[in-house]
Protein backbone atom coordinates (compact mmCIF):
# COMPACT_ATOMS: atom_id res chain seq x y z
CA UNK A 1 0.00 0.00 0.00
CA UNK A 2 1.42 3.34 -0.93
CA UNK A 3 2.42 6.07 1.32
CA UNK A 4 -0.96 8.56 0.09
CA UNK A 5 -3.29 5.65 0.57
CA UNK A 6 -1.89 4.73 3.62
CA UNK A 7 -2.68 8.17 5.07
CA UNK A 8 -6.52 7.83 3.74
CA UNK A 9 -6.81 4.32 5.03
CA UNK A 10 -5.50 4.95 8.70
CA UNK A 11 -7.35 8.24 9.30
CA UNK A 12 -10.86 5.98 8.14
CA UNK A 13 -10.08 2.96 10.30
CA UNK A 14 -9.01 4.93 13.04
CA UNK A 15 -12.74 6.73 12.94
CA UNK A 16 -14.23 3.49 12.69
CA UNK A 17 -13.30 2.06 15.96
CA UNK A 18 -13.61 5.42 17.07
CA UNK A 19 -17.19 5.19 16.24
CA UNK A 20 -17.39 1.59 17.81
CA UNK A 21 -15.83 3.59 21.06
CA UNK A 22 -18.88 5.92 21.00
CA UNK A 23 -21.44 3.11 20.45
CA UNK A 24 -19.76 1.39 23.92
CA UNK A 25 -19.58 4.59 25.96
CA UNK A 26 -22.96 6.43 24.67
CA UNK A 27 -25.03 2.95 25.63
CA UNK A 28 -26.55 4.77 28.59
CA UNK A 29 -27.54 8.52 26.62
CA UNK A 30 -30.72 9.57 24.92
CA UNK A 31 -31.06 8.65 21.17
CA UNK A 32 -31.86 11.59 19.25
CA UNK A 33 -35.33 11.32 16.67
CA UNK A 34 -34.32 9.31 13.58
CA UNK A 35 -31.43 7.77 14.87
CA UNK A 36 -30.56 5.40 12.58
CA UNK A 37 -30.52 8.17 9.63
CA UNK A 38 -28.72 10.48 11.81
CA UNK A 39 -25.82 7.65 12.51
CA UNK A 40 -25.74 6.93 8.54
CA UNK A 41 -25.69 10.44 7.39
CA UNK A 42 -23.28 11.61 10.38
CA UNK A 43 -21.07 8.74 9.35
CA UNK A 44 -20.98 9.83 5.99
CA UNK A 45 -20.40 13.26 6.16
CA UNK A 46 -17.44 12.25 8.93
CA UNK A 47 -15.95 10.83 6.30
CA UNK A 48 -16.02 12.95 3.70
CA UNK A 49 -14.34 15.29 5.87
CA UNK A 50 -11.82 13.24 6.76
CA UNK A 51 -10.91 12.75 2.97
CA UNK A 52 -10.80 16.64 2.99
CA UNK A 53 -8.49 16.92 5.99
CA UNK A 54 -6.46 13.35 4.63
CA UNK A 55 -5.90 15.55 1.33
CA UNK A 56 -4.54 18.71 2.83
CA UNK A 57 -2.50 16.98 4.79
CA UNK A 58 -1.20 14.79 2.23
CA UNK A 59 -0.56 18.07 -0.07
CA UNK A 60 0.98 19.63 2.94
CA UNK A 61 3.54 16.46 3.96
CA UNK A 62 4.56 16.80 -0.01
CA UNK A 63 5.69 20.43 0.26
CA UNK A 64 7.49 20.09 3.46
CA UNK A 65 9.35 16.61 1.96
CA UNK A 66 10.44 19.47 -0.11
CA UNK A 67 11.00 22.52 1.39
CA UNK A 68 11.71 21.42 5.35
CA UNK A 69 13.70 18.93 6.91
CA UNK A 70 12.46 19.22 10.50
CA UNK A 71 10.76 16.35 12.33
CA UNK A 72 8.85 18.80 14.34
CA UNK A 73 7.36 20.34 11.28
CA UNK A 74 5.56 16.91 10.43
CA UNK A 75 4.37 16.74 14.22
CA UNK A 76 2.85 19.70 14.07
CA UNK A 77 1.11 19.11 11.05
CA UNK A 78 -0.50 15.56 12.34
CA UNK A 79 -1.12 16.95 16.07
CA UNK A 80 -3.74 19.75 13.96
CA UNK A 81 -5.33 17.07 11.80
CA UNK A 82 -5.80 14.75 14.35
CA UNK A 83 -7.56 18.02 16.52
CA UNK A 84 -9.32 18.33 13.53
CA UNK A 85 -10.62 14.41 13.42
CA UNK A 86 -11.36 14.69 16.85
CA UNK A 87 -13.62 17.68 16.53
CA UNK A 88 -15.42 15.87 13.49
CA UNK A 89 -15.49 12.87 16.51
CA UNK A 90 -17.49 14.97 18.83
CA UNK A 91 -19.76 16.70 16.46
CA UNK A 92 -20.30 12.90 14.73
CA UNK A 93 -21.38 11.92 19.12
CA UNK A 94 -23.54 15.55 19.16
CA UNK A 95 -25.58 14.63 15.84
CA UNK A 96 -26.31 11.60 17.03
CA UNK A 97 -27.25 11.61 20.90
CA UNK A 98 -28.86 14.24 23.47
CA UNK A 99 -25.93 15.08 25.36
CA UNK A 100 -24.61 18.35 27.42
CA UNK A 101 -21.23 19.34 26.12
CA UNK A 102 -19.11 17.81 29.25
CA UNK A 103 -20.95 14.45 28.23
CA UNK A 104 -19.45 14.31 24.56
CA UNK A 105 -16.09 15.45 25.78
CA UNK A 106 -16.01 12.49 28.42
CA UNK A 107 -17.02 10.57 25.91
CA UNK A 108 -14.64 11.85 23.68
CA UNK A 109 -11.45 11.46 26.05
CA UNK A 110 -12.55 7.67 26.35
CA UNK A 111 -13.21 6.90 22.82
CA UNK A 112 -9.86 8.27 21.93
CA UNK A 113 -8.40 6.33 25.02
CA UNK A 114 -9.33 3.22 23.73
CA UNK A 115 -8.31 3.67 20.12
CA UNK A 116 -5.23 4.70 21.66
CA UNK A 117 -4.75 1.34 23.44
CA UNK A 118 -5.76 -0.70 21.25
CA UNK A 119 -3.46 0.33 18.55
CA UNK A 120 -0.55 0.66 20.93
CA UNK A 121 -1.22 -3.13 21.72
CA UNK A 122 -1.57 -3.87 17.53
CA UNK A 123 1.52 -2.37 17.25
CA UNK A 124 4.07 -3.20 20.03
CA UNK A 125 3.11 -7.15 18.89
CA UNK A 126 3.58 -6.17 15.58
CA UNK A 127 6.88 -4.54 15.63
CA UNK A 128 8.19 -7.67 17.48
CA UNK A 129 6.29 -9.97 15.02
CA UNK A 130 6.48 -8.11 11.45
CA UNK A 131 3.90 -10.56 9.41
CA UNK A 132 1.44 -9.38 11.78
CA UNK A 133 1.51 -5.71 10.59
CA UNK A 134 -1.97 -5.23 9.14
CA UNK A 135 -1.36 -1.30 7.55
CA UNK A 136 1.50 -1.47 6.21
CA UNK A 137 3.46 -0.66 2.99
CA UNK A 138 3.72 -4.43 2.64
CA UNK A 139 0.50 -7.12 1.39
CA UNK A 140 -2.01 -7.29 4.10
CA UNK A 141 -2.21 -10.87 4.76
CA UNK A 142 -4.88 -13.07 6.21
CA UNK A 143 -3.43 -13.74 9.47
CA UNK A 144 -2.47 -9.89 9.96
CA UNK A 145 -6.27 -9.04 9.34
CA UNK A 146 -7.53 -11.71 11.46
CA UNK A 147 -4.73 -10.52 14.60
CA UNK A 148 -5.77 -6.71 14.08
CA UNK A 149 -9.65 -8.11 14.67
CA UNK A 150 -8.69 -9.88 17.66
CA UNK A 151 -6.35 -7.39 18.86
CA UNK A 152 -8.55 -4.59 19.51
CA UNK A 153 -11.71 -7.32 19.91
CA UNK A 154 -10.33 -8.36 22.99
CA UNK A 155 -9.06 -4.44 24.06
CA UNK A 156 -12.46 -3.41 23.06
CA UNK A 157 -14.21 -6.18 25.30
CA UNK A 158 -11.80 -5.56 28.15
CA UNK A 159 -12.57 -1.76 28.50
CA UNK A 160 -16.07 -1.94 27.76
CA UNK A 161 -16.92 -4.48 30.70
CA UNK A 162 -14.62 -2.75 33.07
CA UNK A 163 -15.40 0.86 32.01
CA UNK A 164 -17.98 1.40 29.36
CA UNK A 165 -20.77 -0.87 31.88
CA UNK A 166 -20.74 1.80 34.28
CA UNK A 167 -21.46 4.78 32.24
CA UNK A 168 -24.99 4.99 33.97
CA UNK A 169 -23.15 7.86 35.76
CA UNK A 170 -22.49 10.10 32.75
CA UNK A 171 -25.22 12.61 35.09
CA UNK A 172 -22.93 13.99 37.41
CA UNK A 173 -20.13 14.64 34.97
CA UNK A 174 -20.68 18.36 35.42
CA UNK A 175 -19.96 18.20 39.06
CA UNK A 176 -16.55 16.01 38.08
CA UNK A 177 -14.34 18.01 35.96
CA UNK A 178 -12.81 21.28 37.04
CA UNK A 179 -10.94 23.76 34.21
CA UNK A 180 -8.00 21.69 35.66
CA UNK A 181 -8.54 18.39 35.67
CA UNK A 182 -9.98 18.78 31.36
CA UNK A 183 -7.28 20.78 30.72
CA UNK A 184 -4.79 17.21 32.12
CA UNK A 185 -6.66 14.76 30.35
CA UNK A 186 -5.92 16.89 27.06
CA UNK A 187 -2.40 17.09 27.41
CA UNK A 188 -2.13 13.55 28.32
CA UNK A 189 -4.31 13.06 25.14
CA UNK A 190 -1.87 15.11 23.15
CA UNK A 191 1.31 13.78 24.55
CA UNK A 192 -0.02 10.11 23.24
CA UNK A 193 -0.75 11.88 19.42
CA UNK A 194 2.83 13.45 19.85
CA UNK A 195 4.65 10.51 21.57
CA UNK A 196 3.21 8.12 18.22
CA UNK A 197 3.89 10.74 15.75
CA UNK A 198 8.04 10.45 17.11
CA UNK A 199 7.30 7.37 17.16
CA UNK A 200 6.81 6.19 14.08
CA UNK A 201 10.70 6.69 12.61
CA UNK A 202 11.72 4.06 15.02
CA UNK A 203 9.39 1.33 13.75
CA UNK A 204 12.52 0.55 10.98
CA UNK A 205 15.17 1.68 12.56
CA UNK A 206 14.91 0.63 16.24
CA UNK A 207 12.31 -2.15 17.37
CA UNK A 208 12.66 -2.10 20.96
CA UNK A 209 12.32 2.02 21.60
CA UNK A 210 9.64 1.64 19.33
CA UNK A 211 8.07 -1.26 21.56
CA UNK A 212 8.47 0.76 24.74
CA UNK A 213 6.86 3.77 23.34
CA UNK A 214 3.67 1.90 22.46
CA UNK A 215 3.91 0.64 26.18
CA UNK A 216 4.14 4.00 27.26
CA UNK A 217 1.26 4.66 25.08
CA UNK A 218 -0.53 2.14 26.86
CA UNK A 219 -0.02 3.05 30.18
CA UNK A 220 -1.05 6.46 29.66
CA UNK A 221 -4.28 5.68 27.82
CA UNK A 222 -5.04 3.20 30.76
CA UNK A 223 -4.35 5.38 32.92
CA UNK A 224 -6.93 8.62 31.92
CA UNK A 225 -9.50 6.24 31.46
CA UNK A 226 -9.08 4.55 35.34
CA UNK A 227 -8.73 8.66 36.55
CA UNK A 228 -11.84 9.18 34.68
CA UNK A 229 -13.85 6.57 35.67
CA UNK A 230 -12.05 6.43 39.12
CA UNK A 231 -13.20 9.61 39.72
CA UNK A 232 -16.77 9.24 38.12
CA UNK A 233 -17.71 6.55 40.50
CA UNK A 234 -16.11 8.72 43.21
CA UNK A 235 -18.58 11.59 42.83
CA UNK A 236 -21.42 8.97 42.29
CA UNK A 237 -20.91 7.87 45.73
CA UNK A 238 -20.59 10.96 47.36
CA UNK A 239 -23.72 12.24 45.73
CA UNK A 240 -25.76 9.28 46.78
CA UNK A 241 -24.53 10.01 50.35
CA UNK A 242 -25.46 13.31 50.08
CA UNK A 243 -29.05 12.76 48.64
CA UNK A 244 -30.18 10.38 50.85
CA UNK A 245 -29.14 12.57 54.13
CA UNK A 246 -31.31 15.10 52.24
CA UNK A 247 -33.97 12.93 51.75
CA UNK A 248 -33.28 11.53 55.63
CA UNK A 249 -33.54 15.32 56.95
CA UNK A 250 -36.64 16.15 54.79
CA UNK A 251 -38.27 12.94 56.52
CA UNK A 252 -37.32 13.86 59.52
CA UNK A 253 -38.75 16.84 59.07
CA UNK A 254 -41.89 16.13 57.74
CA UNK A 255 -42.21 13.77 60.91
CA UNK A 256 -41.98 16.32 63.28
CA UNK A 257 -44.65 18.68 61.92
CA UNK A 258 -46.87 15.50 61.12
CA UNK A 259 -46.39 14.48 64.71
CA UNK A 260 -47.11 17.89 66.27
CA UNK A 261 -50.13 18.37 63.96
CA UNK A 262 -51.65 14.86 64.58
CA UNK A 263 -51.52 15.87 68.29
CA UNK A 264 -53.36 18.63 67.85
CA UNK A 265 -55.66 17.03 65.15
CA UNK A 266 -56.31 14.26 67.67
CA UNK A 267 -56.74 16.01 70.37
CA UNK A 268 -59.50 18.48 68.99
CA UNK A 269 -61.68 15.36 67.32
CA UNK A 270 -61.71 13.38 70.17
CA UNK A 271 -63.57 16.45 71.75
CA UNK A 272 -65.60 16.95 68.69
CA UNK A 273 -66.50 13.47 68.65
CA UNK A 274 -68.45 13.64 72.32
CA UNK A 275 -69.91 16.84 71.09
CA UNK A 276 -71.42 15.00 67.97
CA UNK A 277 -72.64 12.33 70.06
CA UNK A 278 -74.57 14.74 72.82
CA UNK A 279 -75.61 16.45 70.02
CA UNK A 280 -77.30 13.70 68.38
CA UNK A 281 -78.95 12.82 71.55
CA UNK A 282 -80.70 16.34 72.03
CA UNK A 283 -81.14 17.59 68.75
CA UNK A 284 -82.41 16.03 65.37
CA UNK A 285 -79.72 16.09 63.11
CA UNK A 286 -79.75 14.09 59.55
CA UNK A 287 -78.19 11.27 60.50
CA UNK A 288 -76.54 9.99 57.32
CA UNK A 289 -74.82 13.68 57.83
CA UNK A 290 -73.81 12.92 60.77
CA UNK A 291 -72.04 9.27 59.97
CA UNK A 292 -70.33 10.99 57.00
CA UNK A 293 -68.58 13.29 59.72
CA UNK A 294 -67.68 10.71 62.35
CA UNK A 295 -66.30 8.29 59.67
CA UNK A 296 -64.21 11.64 58.32
CA UNK A 297 -62.84 12.10 61.69
CA UNK A 298 -62.54 8.00 61.98
CA UNK A 299 -59.15 8.82 60.17
CA UNK A 300 -57.80 10.25 62.80
CA UNK A 301 -59.26 9.36 65.90
CA UNK A 302 -57.88 5.51 64.93
CA UNK A 303 -54.50 5.95 65.68
CA UNK A 304 -52.81 3.11 65.22
CA UNK A 305 -50.80 1.76 68.46
CA UNK A 306 -47.85 -0.58 67.71
CA UNK A 307 -46.02 -0.13 70.45
CA UNK A 308 -43.60 2.99 68.51
CA UNK A 309 -44.75 6.72 68.54
CA UNK A 310 -42.46 6.75 65.26
CA UNK A 311 -43.76 3.90 63.28
CA UNK A 312 -47.63 5.04 65.01
CA UNK A 313 -46.85 8.22 63.09
CA UNK A 314 -45.73 7.15 59.57
CA UNK A 315 -48.28 4.38 59.77
CA UNK A 316 -51.28 7.13 60.33
CA UNK A 317 -50.18 9.23 57.80
CA UNK A 318 -49.54 6.84 55.13
CA UNK A 319 -52.58 5.71 56.24
CA UNK A 320 -54.31 8.84 55.52
CA UNK A 321 -53.05 9.14 52.18
CA UNK A 322 -54.22 5.37 51.41
CA UNK A 323 -57.75 6.38 52.40
CA UNK A 324 -57.92 9.08 49.83
CA UNK A 325 -56.48 6.57 46.97
CA UNK A 326 -58.81 3.81 47.59
CA UNK A 327 -56.01 1.43 48.91
CA UNK A 328 -56.40 -0.73 51.55
CA UNK A 329 -53.07 -0.95 54.13
CA UNK A 330 -53.51 -3.83 56.74
CA UNK A 331 -50.70 -3.43 59.58
CA UNK A 332 -49.36 -6.16 62.08
CA UNK A 333 -46.46 -4.36 63.57
CA UNK A 334 -44.88 -5.13 67.18
CA UNK A 335 -42.86 -1.45 67.03
CA UNK A 336 -41.65 -1.85 70.16
CA UNK A 337 -39.50 -4.58 68.50
CA UNK A 338 -37.61 -1.08 66.86
CA UNK A 339 -36.68 0.62 70.24
CA UNK A 340 -33.32 0.66 69.06
CA UNK A 341 -33.76 3.05 66.03
CA UNK A 342 -33.66 6.20 65.88
CA UNK A 343 -37.61 8.19 65.02
CA UNK A 344 -35.69 9.83 61.70
CA UNK A 345 -34.76 6.33 60.81
CA UNK A 346 -37.99 4.76 61.39
CA UNK A 347 -39.64 7.29 59.56
CA UNK A 348 -37.09 7.81 56.38
CA UNK A 349 -37.50 3.89 56.36
CA UNK A 350 -41.02 3.32 56.03
CA UNK A 351 -41.99 6.45 54.88
CA UNK A 352 -39.93 5.66 51.71
CA UNK A 353 -41.17 1.94 51.48
CA UNK A 354 -44.73 2.98 51.75
CA UNK A 355 -44.52 6.00 49.45
CA UNK A 356 -43.18 3.76 46.87
CA UNK A 357 -45.80 1.19 47.28
CA UNK A 358 -49.02 4.12 46.90
CA UNK A 359 -47.23 5.44 44.02
CA UNK A 360 -47.50 2.45 41.90
CA UNK A 361 -50.50 1.15 43.48
CA UNK A 362 -52.18 4.57 42.40
CA UNK A 363 -51.94 3.81 39.01
CA UNK A 364 -53.20 0.05 38.91
CA UNK A 365 -57.08 -0.68 39.10
CA UNK A 366 -58.82 0.09 42.59
CA UNK A 367 -59.60 -3.57 43.42
CA UNK A 368 -55.72 -4.52 43.69
CA UNK A 369 -54.79 -1.60 45.74
CA UNK A 370 -53.41 -3.27 49.14
CA UNK A 371 -50.38 -3.04 50.84
CA UNK A 372 -49.60 -5.29 53.94
CA UNK A 373 -46.93 -4.27 56.76
CA UNK A 374 -45.53 -6.60 58.96
CA UNK A 375 -42.89 -5.89 61.72
CA UNK A 376 -41.96 -9.31 63.86
CA UNK A 377 -39.07 -9.53 66.05
CA UNK A 378 -37.18 -12.54 67.32
CA UNK A 379 -34.29 -12.23 70.00
CA UNK A 380 -31.94 -9.81 68.36
CA UNK A 381 -33.10 -9.91 65.15
CA UNK A 382 -36.32 -8.13 63.22
CA UNK A 383 -37.63 -8.87 60.43
CA UNK A 384 -39.86 -5.93 58.40
CA UNK A 385 -41.62 -6.36 55.07
CA UNK A 386 -43.96 -4.28 53.14
CA UNK A 387 -45.65 -6.23 50.36
CA UNK A 388 -47.94 -4.31 47.43
CA UNK A 389 -49.69 -5.78 44.69
CA UNK A 390 -47.41 -6.05 41.49
CA UNK A 391 -48.29 -7.23 37.94
CA UNK A 392 -45.09 -5.74 36.43
CA UNK A 393 -41.72 -8.26 34.90
CA UNK A 394 -40.38 -10.02 37.41
CA UNK A 395 -38.27 -8.19 39.54
CA UNK A 396 -34.67 -10.18 41.52
CA UNK A 397 -33.15 -7.55 42.89
CA UNK A 398 -33.12 -3.43 43.76
CA UNK A 399 -31.25 -3.38 40.68
CA UNK A 400 -34.13 -4.52 38.28
CA UNK A 401 -36.22 -1.89 39.04
CA UNK A 402 -37.86 0.55 36.80
CA UNK A 403 -38.49 4.41 37.44
CA UNK A 404 -42.21 5.32 36.46
CA UNK A 405 -40.87 9.03 38.32
CA UNK A 406 -41.19 12.14 35.83
CA UNK A 407 -37.82 13.15 37.49
CA UNK A 408 -35.59 10.07 36.67
CA UNK A 409 -32.99 12.51 39.17
CA UNK A 410 -34.53 11.09 42.02
CA UNK A 411 -35.14 7.09 41.11
CA UNK A 412 -33.53 4.90 43.59
CA UNK A 413 -32.82 7.01 46.40
CA UNK A 414 -35.70 5.80 48.24
CA UNK A 415 -34.40 2.48 47.90
CA UNK A 416 -30.96 3.23 48.20
CA UNK A 417 -31.63 4.98 51.46
CA UNK A 418 -33.82 2.41 52.94
CA UNK A 419 -30.66 -0.06 52.24
CA UNK A 420 -28.11 2.48 53.73
CA UNK A 421 -30.21 2.65 57.21
CA UNK A 422 -30.19 -1.38 57.11
CA UNK A 423 -27.12 -1.81 56.49
CA UNK A 424 -25.95 0.84 59.45
CA UNK A 425 -27.99 -1.27 62.04
CA UNK A 426 -26.34 -4.58 60.51
CA UNK A 427 -28.75 -5.86 58.41
CA UNK A 428 -29.89 -6.69 54.93
CA UNK A 429 -32.31 -5.40 51.85
CA UNK A 430 -33.84 -8.02 49.82
CA UNK A 431 -36.00 -6.99 47.52
CA UNK A 432 -38.32 -9.13 44.75
CA UNK A 433 -41.82 -10.44 42.82
CA UNK A 434 -43.93 -13.45 43.14
CA UNK A 435 -46.92 -14.18 42.49
CA UNK A 436 -48.10 -10.20 41.88
CA UNK A 437 -47.17 -9.49 44.94
CA UNK A 438 -43.55 -6.94 44.70
CA UNK A 439 -42.10 -7.18 48.15
CA UNK A 440 -39.66 -5.21 50.09
CA UNK A 441 -38.11 -7.41 53.17
CA UNK A 442 -35.84 -5.66 55.58
CA UNK A 443 -33.19 -7.61 58.59
CA UNK A 444 -31.97 -5.85 61.12
CA UNK A 445 -30.08 -6.60 64.06
CA UNK A 446 -31.37 -5.06 67.82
Amino acid sequence: MGLVGMLYVSRYNMFAWLIVAALMFCKPLQKRDHFVKRFILSTLVSFVLLTVISFVENEINVYLALNSSNLWDYVLINLICHLLVYGIYMLFIGSCYKAKFITIFFIWIAGYSTQAIALSINDAIAAAFPLLKFLSWQPITVYAAIFYLICYAISYFAIYYFYAKTMGKVKILSDVYSTSTLLTFIICLLLIVVIKSVANPFESSSKVLFIMINLGIFIVGINVLGVQFHMTKTMSLRRETEMVLHIKDLRLAQYENIKQSMAIINEKTHDLKHQLIALKKNYSIDESYMNDIEQAMQIYDTMINTGNKALDVVISDKKLICSKKGIEISVIADGSKLSFMSDANIYSLFGNALDNAIEYLDKVDEKNRTIKVNVQGQGKMVSISVRNYYEGEPVKSEKGLKTSKDNEQWHGFGIKSIKKIAESYGGSLVVYSEENAFILSILITA
